[in-house]
């Protein structure tokens, strides 16, 4: 497989919340209308049913990087400079630029008539093209490409995006034409209810609409989740649907023992893939559709990606018996246990459990294991060779070449790829261990908010949810994790085996906040808090949640509660929001 270079993007490129109602919308505009009152407008764009891609330019196309995790993506400027809407050369020196590539509808057809093969859909084509080794491939392809977005659109003298999206055209990108600036929200469904009229007219797919705040300095006060940006929602169309019969309804066991029923579909095509298997969620979900085997089922794609039974075709229904939800966990037959509606085997001793356990702890979020594929695990617990995850690492040689279809170099590859993730970042290792409610992006905030591995074991409920984007759910269970002693046991265990979790703490340069505690409290105007930490990080700081004795500094915003009163007690250091100005000169 080709490889292409990594790069992280300074600015994330951030995804979008969805809405699928009018009404939906409405609701975003309401909880806009509580933070900055009424005085904004919006634009709105359509969403193009492309590639995410972010250029910059050092007066001709210096990097293009596609958007990957949104923080880390992959260099393929080589297979994007051949996009001939793209400027090859443009008067300011520096630009950094967002967009998506795409191919028209006529495009696809074309190229699926000239190759003699008909691909999924222009999206993954699209897709496949920037991955070409070839380069001439994306030029033979006559891929194309909208700009939506400019970098630090006030070094240009922007100060609304519509202003930037003028200013990217008359510096030579192409822009959609369908760009509309609107007053009020009225302007905005209007805007809706035409793009949905007129959608499948276009020369190209969408799937959707993307509303925006128009105004810059709303886009500060509003500010970002961990995912989404506050000032910016996407109105997703209507899924496309398709009717096919339901063959039989079948379980399986997730590593937490959550039971999933899936429904077994005659296959039928729906957006371009073969549809065979489509989830029901849970018992409720499939009781209020009233799903039985043998129904005809519309299927459709929840956000035009998983398969989903949305309602029953009752017409055709003729001796269909009701669906009873099994009692028994498919793969080790223990009682299923209900809990908060859904159903749960606790066998720890489950294989269902434990293989999906192994192949997440495995995966490339997690400990990365390269090679360690989902049927080599299965075929290991078999033999009996993986009970816990520590058996992983006192795999050997004479055992993998024992089984099936395993050669010589597949059974090194794997061992060295074994050897390689000893050494993994913390964040990745706390992921790894499949904690309930405690994904990848929980798991990267709450690492930065640590110092040393063994914080995990003491750090408190309070101190979690201080952390911007760590709910009340995903920090009990994180405590409630590390209090059990059968988990402290196990990680030890695993960290036995040569383990280094390592947390990767970057520092800048020393000076006098250096090995300090620091607290933050309060709003700001000019900065984000998580920019405001990361630049002390930077320094070699440690930032702390709450005030105490051995706090060094508070950095104090508006309206900042208590704290002030307890730093204040305890003589410490403010450092206030114009003391920032000098700190936080260079970019982070």
């Amino acid at each position: 497989e080709q490889q292409f270079e990594k790069v992280v993007h300074v600015h994330p490129m951030l995804s979008l919340s969805n809405v699928f109602s009018v009404e939906e919308f409405v609701e975003f505009d309401t909880r806009i209308k509580k933070t900055i009152g009424t005085d904004y407008t919006y634009v709105c764009e359509l969403k193009i049913d492309g590639l995410a891609m972010s250029i910059k330019y050092e007066n001709e196309i210096k990097l293009a990087t596609t958007r990957g995790d949104g923080k880390v993506g992959e260099n393929v400027t080589h297979n994007v400079k051949p996009i001939t809407t793209l400027p090859k050369y443009i008067k300011h020196p520096k630009l950094e630029v967002r967009g998506e590539v795409f191919l028209s509808k006529q495009e696809f057809k074309n190229i699926c008539n000239l190759e003699q093969k008909q691909y999924a859909n222009a999206r993954n084509l699209v897709a496949g093209s920037i991955r070409q080794i070839n380069v001439n491939d994306p030029q033979k392809r006559n891929l194309d490409m909208f700009i939506y977005g400019l970098i630090n659109p006030e070094l240009y003298g922007c100060e609304t995006y519509y202003e930037s999206m003028n200013f990217l055209k008359n510096e030579g990108f192409k822009i959609n034409e369908k760009i509309k600036l609107c007053t009020d929200t009225n302007e905005v469904i209007a805007y809706i209810k035409e793009i949905t009229k007129i959608r499948n007219e276009l020369e190209y797919d969408i799937d959707g609409i993307v509303i925006k705040i128009n105004e810059y300095k709303y886009h500060k006060e509003l500010g970002n989740t961990v995912k989404y940006p506050k000032w910016a929602t996407a109105y997703k169309f209507k899924s496309d649907e398709a009717i096919t019969k339901i063959n039989d309804i079948f379980l399986t066991v997730g590593r937490t023992g959550k039971i999933t029923p899936n429904a077994d579909l005659l296959a039928v095509s729906l957006m371009g893939s073969t549809i065979t298997r489509a989830t029901l969620h849970n018992a409720a979900y499939i009781k209020a559709k009233d799903i039985r085997i043998g129904d005809n089922a519309i299927i459709i794609k929840a956000g035009d990606v998983i398969p989903r039974v949305e309602k029953i075709d009752f017409t055709n229904r003729i001796n269909q018996v009701e669906y009873e939800f099994p009692k028994h966990c498919p793969v080790c037959s223990s009682v299923l246990e209900i809990i908060d509606l859904e159903h749960y085997c606790l066998n720890e001793l489950c294989t269902g459990r434990k293989l999906e356990g192994f192949v997440h702890f495995v995966s490339r979020n997690a400990m990365n294991i390269d090679g360690f594929g989902r049927k080599i695990i299965e075929r290991l617990i078999e033999h009996n060779l993986l009970k816990t995850y520590r058996d992983i690492y006192y795999l050997t040689y004479e055992q993998l070449i024992e089984l099936d279809n395993f050669q010589e170099k597949s059974v090194n590859n794997l061992l060295l790829n074994i050897k390689k993730s000893l050494d993994v970042q913390l964040e990745n290792f706390l992921y790894a261990l499949g904690i309930k409610f405690i994904g990848l992006v929980t798991a990267k905030l709450i690492i930065q908010n640590i110092n040393e591995f063994e914080d995990l074991f003491t750090i408190t409920v309070g101190e979690l949810i201080e952390i911007d984007g760590v709910g009340l759910v995903s920090a009990n269970s994180l405590v409630t994790y590390f209090e059990d002693e059968e988990n402290i046991l196990m990680i030890q265990d695993i960290i036995s085996c040569g383990i280094n979790p390592i947390v990767k703490h970057k520092i800048i340069n020393k000076n006098k906040y250096s090995d300090t505690k620091i607290c933050i409290t309060g709003t700001f105007d000019k900065y984000r808090r998580n920019d405001i930490k990361l630049k002390f990080e930077s320094y070699g700081s440690k930032i702390v949640t709450q005030v105490s004795k051995n706090t060094d500094f508070l950095v104090v915003g508006q309206k900042p509660g208590s704290k002030i009163n307890k730093a204040s007690e305890h003589g410490i250091t403010l450092i206030k929001e114009n003391e920032l100005d000098v700190l936080m000169g260079e970019e982070i």
